[in-house]
This record gives structure tokens, C-alpha cells and sequence, in this order.
């Protein structure tokens, strides 16, 4: 906590690169979660609400998939079913620089992360979207 976010870089549904350190300014809540993952699948539409409630705060919400290349087209076509908004990136796999740098492995995703309006860390295993908690943080960070 406190420590300087680990800056990330991927592509984004249209092929754009989008890194943290864009969203400098901003919160930032990220979600870690891959297509075949049951409980990540769960949170998605409580993250819509959530991303719905807070859209006029200073709140970035990024989804990182870390889906193999294989899976790119079945990406897409969820985010696209699922009505999935915020910025959606592709990591290609496990051995992306996020899953290293942030320790997170295959059993622990879904991983939500928080990061503040300088690049710092708040929380790199923040409440899920279906918690109570993460509204009240929330709410606390934007006064």
C-alpha cells in the first residue's frame, strides 16, 4: 500500500495500447479475469453495476483478460454478450508482465486491484464488485 503501482501495457479490443500509468489523475480499479473462469464470469455483471454507479466519478474501470491468444475471438464475443464496459485489454496468457509483477496465478482470479490518482497502490487484492466494501471505499475515496 502506498508503493508505486507496477506500470502495465496492452492492447485494448480495437488493437489500441493502453497503459496504467494513462489513467494518472484517476482512480483506478482493475479486474484480473480470464473467459473460463466461473467466479470471474459471477462478478461481471456486478462490475457493470458498479462501473453504472460511479460512471460520473473519477473511477477508471480496466478489465485485463489473461485468456490465451487462442481465446482472443471468444474475448471479443463475451465482452460483447456481457455488455462488458470500462477498458477491456488482453494480456495473452498467465506469462504476461501483470500476472508476474502482481503474483497473481491461474487459482486466484478473479483478482481486483485499486490504485490511486498518483499511480499508487490503495490495494492490489481489492473487495470484488458483489462486496458491500468496495461501494464504501469507493465512496470514501471520491470525497
Amino acid at each position: 500500500k502506498g508503493e508505486p503501482a507496477i506500470n502495465f501495457t496492452y492492447p485494448d479490443i480495437n488493437n489500441n495500447l493502453v497503459s496504467l500509468s494513462d489513467f494518472i489523475g484517476k482512480f483506478v480499479y482493475v479486474d484480473i479475469w480470464a473467459t473460463w473462469c466461473g467466479p470471474c464470469i459471477y462478478e461481471i455483471p456486478y462490475l457493470n453495476d458498479l462501473e453504472k454507479e460511479f460512471h460520473d466519478d473519477n473511477i477508471e474501470f480496466i478489465s485485463i483478460s489473461v485468456d490465451e491468444e487462442r481465446s482472443l475471438n471468444k474475448w471479443k464475443t463475451m465482452i460483447e454478450e456481457k455488455g462488458m464496459g470500462g477498458v477491456q485489454l488482453f494480456a495473452s496468457g498467465w506469462n504476461s508482465q501483470v500476472g508476474i509483477d502482481y503474483a497473481i496465478s491461474a487459482t486466484g482470479i478473479p483478482r481486483f486491484m485499486l490504485f490511486d490518482t498518483e499511480g499508487n497502490v490503495i490495494d492490489t487484492n481489492a473487495p470484488r464488485p458483489s462486496s458491500d466494501e468496495i461501494k464504501t471505499i469507493f465512496n470514501n475515496i471520491n470525497n
